[in-house]
């Protein structure tokens, strides 16, 4: 007669508490597996997904398409020194970027009401502190007065009494009028307008940065610039008490000025000229331009 193959009461159940057992640490060990992944995805993109952004997992960035050779527009694309600085920024943020060309005077109050997440560098003052919050440098400005070789400025000193173009809403002002109190100050929607005015003979000065100054020379040769002055630093503005997008800026300019990705960027943008001290001071570590490139 044939044995059954059917196992004995105990047996069966020994058997089947084994495999109750082993699909519960199966299912344990999926679960973790699980947890784990979801954990790895969530930490690389936490930068993203913890900035409140203008737009989701984008840096909306405000600039100024008439200030060759710091920020202006080539082939259709935002382009300049201070454009690939904001790309090498988000770069280190894992966050993409979005350029938008707007008149200076409206690039703070943009910011300020959210429109805007940051923009290029500008000017640091008290007035703008109560506007928005701002990062660690980006850079040490001076600035300019330019005039006409036929009727030369010789000296900011000498814009006394005499009418000096700037750019609306410019910090440099203030500045220049409390340097030179009786100046009188004309403001222009952008740079060239005030270029213009200036070779018509409807203004005898032109203040701004250095930068532009230079570029201004080389579109102008029939005018000539006085010598610089500091005036204080350059930062990237942010909406005031936006903490989490504050440390994220920071944090990657921080990397981009002490990795040699800021020195790049500026030996292009300035052939020559060396980092100013007091920038190299404020990022112990940044490479200074080649010796050979300075010059």
């Amino acid at each position: 007669m044939k044995k059954s193959s059917t196992l004995s009461g105990p047996n069966r159940w020994r058997l089947m508490l084994g495999a109750v057992f082993m699909l519960t640490g199966t299912v344990l060990s999926a679960c973790g597996s699980t947890s784990a992944t979801t954990t790895t995805s969530a930490a690389s993109t936490s930068t993203t997904l913890q900035l409140d952004t203008a737009t989701p997992g984008v840096l909306t960035i405000a600039y100024r398409s008439d200030d060759k050779p710091a920020s202006y527009i080539s082939n259709n694309q935002a382009a300049g020194y201070e454009i690939d600085l904001l790309k090498a920024i988000a770069a280190k943020m894992h966050i993409g970027t979005k350029f938008v060309d707007i008149a200076f005077n409206g690039i703070l109050p943009g910011v300020q009401n959210k429109q805007f997440d940051t923009s290029i560098g500008v000017l640091v003052t008290p007035a703008r502190q109560q506007q928005v919050d701002f990062t660690t440098p980006t850079d040490y400005v001076f600035g300019q007065l330019i005039s006409r070789k036929a009727d030369p400025l010789a000296t900011v000193a000498n814009a006394a009494g005499q009418s000096v173009a700037i750019t609306a809403g410019s910090a440099l002002i203030p500045l220049l009028q409390k340097k030179v109190p009786t100046v009188t100050i004309k403001e222009f929607p952008a740079i060239a307008a005030s270029a213009n005015a200036l070779e018509v003979g409807q203004v005898q000065g032109l203040f701004t940065g250095p930068l532009t100054t230079a570029q201004l020379l080389k579109e102008y040769p029939n005018l000539q610039a006085t010598q610089k002055i500091a005036v204080g630093f350059d930062a990237l503005p942010y909406p005031k008490g936006d903490t989490a997008l504050g440390k994220a800026l920071d944090s990657a300019l921080k990397t981009v000025m002490s990795n040699g990705t800021f020195t790049s960027i500026y030996e292009k943008s300035e052939p020559g000229k060396q980092i100013p001290s007091e920038l190299l001071a404020q990022y112990p570590g940044m490479p200074q331009v080649a010796a050979s490139s300075a010059g």
